[in-house]
């Protein structure tokens, strides 16, 4: 099982713009396979060990101008 902590925001001139924070239960790596292309992450990470975490992963939402950062953890 995973649990994703993912943090949305708005990509202005002036930088990032924080839009919320959350966290998202995974079940398993179907579940987390969808979810690398609907957010469009990179799928080349190293998926973390159980009991830990991975690195920041950028990717982008539906709307406009919304990027996304999700870490994976592992249980």
């Amino acid at each position: 099982m995973y649990q994703l902590i993912c943090t949305s925001y708005n990509e202005t001139e002036q930088g990032l713009v924080l839009r919320n924070n959350w966290t998202e239960p995974v079940l398993d790596d179907v579940d987390l396979s969808a979810i690398i292309r609907r957010w469009e992450l990179p799928d080349d990470f190293t998926y973390p060990t159980k009991g830990s975490i991975s690195s920041i992963l950028q990717g982008k939402m539906d709307m406009d101008n919304v990027i996304i950062h999700v870490r994976i953890v592992r249980f």
